[in-house]
């Protein structure tokens, strides 16, 4: 039967908190103060078979800390200087249940452990016989086992300068600050080492031929005859980026009732640095070193050799963002305002999983082929890897590392996102003392960044109908050895496109997205002599987008899949968080009791109480349409 196991094992999250402030006033005109917080996480996952075999990830555990220091200084009776110094760390631990396990206990060969680079049980997946649970972040589905491993620290230093000075109708700021981020990361997908099982190899009388009666993938498994799985090793990464940042801005009101604002930032952050110079980018012009009477260009180059900077893109030090404002009051009650301003993003923030960041070398992949037709027993789990592990090359073999097979890079010109920001707005007292706001927001966002697939057939070519189906000669026969370009003949649509001698090939976070945002923004705010007030807020918007990752602002823009890699325009949709209409109300009462002066020092504990409620509405977000990516000659590519 299926279904036929539950669970009521809990998940439990303990949260450890401690924060402490120092406040010291060394003079009348200066204060300074600092502040540590501690977060300590432990989070369990339900532990449902009490042993290795839990498909849940293992225990972890999150620590973080922080420390900030602040010092205001009056320079005179009209400036002030503002130092300020924090850092923050993260660290982030998750160990499966069967790590330090002796493989060879569980029948597998005794250096298998020794071959992957970590010693754990690779998780099993059952066709039919996966795992769900109620909660997020416990499973990704598998059977038996889960191989997550997680060792992560993240930490960033900033110290800050601001400078005010008020003159008149004038208040001047200047500053600056200076950061460094660091990420220490080693991060072992779930399911990167793992086994699958179906029915091939126990279904009957003609093992050709599926049926719901015949075979099934447990069978398999207690035999041992896999369809499927691999194992995956990973680098571990020490990234550094120093970030610093200058600022002017002046407010002003050359008028009683006018005030402008006008600014200027500048902002630069330095690419991207791993201490090991494990970081791969794409040389678009340069041949492999293949004999064929192809004309091929690209290859894989590796930062830090043959005259590559260590950073894994250009420096992009045109990072200007200008701002302007004003508000002017027509009459004593009625009062207008607006601005606009451009807005850089940070480069950091994809994550700690290798891949995301272009690793392409130092990260290697070994597929198990438990069988060439479905129906022959090559390879089993008593030995599933007779001719061994496929380790990670590094930037050892130049030109020819991982020819024939899917790659992925940080293209070196990619740019730093931002967006374009501007508002205007009416703000009125109506009638019944009711504050009232009637504004118009929008924004632009450009060189978002999501990954690009760059080795998809070119539209030219569709016009070929069934002839992209048929085989040639492999050119790349004997020079290729592993992968789908090491067979004798080849589909002709894999020779046509732009780099035929790959299997795939990705360019992470590239800067190839865009975002729009068009929104009337009404408010009306009403407050009591009673300590009663009102907040209703009500936004008609629309969300455009092309991208469905969340680099700009953590939004996902888009839908999941490309229609057409050589076709982007048509990707713009109206996003998946696009919501139309929104209401929201809101109340607060600040509760009057033991305002009595007689009572107030027995019931200070109790003053100062406030009631509030909030309720929104909003339709359904729009359905989310997809369709399979890629050509249908050559799906995904």
């Amino acid at each position: 039967g299926i279904n036929n196991f539950v669970s009521t094992e809990p998940q439990t999250i303990r949260k450890d908190m401690l924060t402490g402030r120092v406040d010291c006033h060394p003079s009348s005109g200066q204060r300074i103060y600092a502040r540590y917080s501690f977060d300590g996480t432990p989070f369990n996952r339900p532990d449902v078979y009490h042993n290795i075999g839990t498909p849940a990830f293992g225990p972890q555990n999150f620590r973080r800390q922080s420390f900030a220091l602040d010092s205001v200084q009056n320079l005179s009776p009209r400036s002030i200087l503002n130092l300020r110094y924090s850092f923050s760390r993260l660290r982030n631990r998750n160990m499966p249940r069967s790590a330090e396990t002796d493989l060879a206990s569980l029948g597998y060969p005794s250096n298998l452990a020794s071959q992957m680079g970590i010693n754990l049980m690779p998780p099993i997946v059952i066709s039919g016989m996966g795992s769900r649970f109620s909660g997020g972040n416990i499973s990704t589905g598998t059977t038996l086992g889960s191989d997550l491993v997680v060792r992560t620290a993240g930490e960033n230093h900033t110290g800050a300068a601001t400078w005010t000075r008020v003159a008149g109708r004038q208040t001047l700021r200047a500053g600056g600050d200076l950061r460094l981020y660091r990420l220490n990361s080693y991060y072992h997908p779930d399911g990167a080492n793992s086994f699958d099982f179906n029915a091939s190899f126990t279904q009957g009388p003609n093992p050709a031929a599926a049926s719901v009666t015949a075979g099934h993938g447990f069978a398999s498994f207690l035999l041992g005859l896999g369809s499927g799985g691999g194992v995956q090793i990973v680098p571990s990464l020490a990234l550094r980026q120093v970030y610093w940042a200058a600022f002017v801005q002046d407010d002003i009101r050359p008028l009683k009732r006018l005030t402008v604002n006008l600014g200027l930032r500048y902002e630069y952050g330095s690419p991207l640095v791993d201490r090991f110079n494990q970081l791969a980018n794409f040389d678009y012009a340069a041949p492999p070193p293949l004999r064929t009477n192809l004309t091929l260009r690209g290859v894989l180059s590796f930062v830090g050799v043959n005259g590559i900077p260590r950073g894994q893109v250009e420096p992009d030090r045109n990072n200007f963002a200008p701002r302007i404002g004003f508000a002017y009051a027509v009459r004593p009650k009625l009062a207008i305002r607006g601005g606009a301003g451009l807005f850089y993003s940070a480069s950091t923030g994809h994550g700690p999983n290798a891949s995301s960041y272009g690793t392409s070398g130092f990260l290697a992949n070994t597929t198990f082929v438990g069988s060439i037709n479905g129906l022959t027993v090559l390879r089993s789990l008593s030995n599933p890897y007779p001719d061994g592990i496929v380790q990670p090359t590094g930037n050892r073999l130049g030109p020819a590392t991982l020819l024939g097979q899917a790659v992925s890079y940080a293209d070196r010109g990619n740019t730093t996102p931002y967006a374009e920001q501007w508002s205007f707005s009416i703000q009125a007292e109506a009638p019944g003392r009711i504050l009232l706001d009637v504004g118009y927001a929008g924004s632009r966002g450009l060189h978002l960044a999501a990954n690009r697939t760059m080795n998809q057939l070119p539209t030219a070519f569709l016009s070929f109908g069934d002839a992209l189906r048929e085989t040639l000669p492999n050119p790349f026969l004997g020079q290729i050895t592993q992968g789908a370009l090491a067979t004798s003949t080849i589909p002709r649509a894999r020779l046509l496109r732009p780099f035929p001698h790959f299997d795939s090939a990705t360019s992470v976070y590239s800067n190839w997205g865009a975002s729009a945002y068009h929104g009337l923004q009404v408010k009306a705010h009403r407050r009591t002599a009673r300590g009663l007030q009102f907040l209703a807020s009500f936004s008609f918007s629309k969300t455009m987008g092309n991208v469905n990752s969340g680099e700009w602002g953590g939004e996902n823009l888009g839908s999941s899949a490309v229609q057409d890699w050589s076709n982007l325009r048509a990707e713009w949709s109206v996003s998946e968080l696009d919501i139309s209409k929104r209401l929201t109300v809101s109340a607060a009462w600040d509760v009057p009791f033991f305002k009595n002066a007689r009572l107030r020092a027995a019931a200070a504990p109790f003053r100062g109480w406030q009631i509030a409620g909030v309720a929104a509405a909003s339709p359904a977000r729009h359905p989310a349409v997809r369709v399979p990516s890629g050509r249908g000659h050559a799906p995904g590519q």
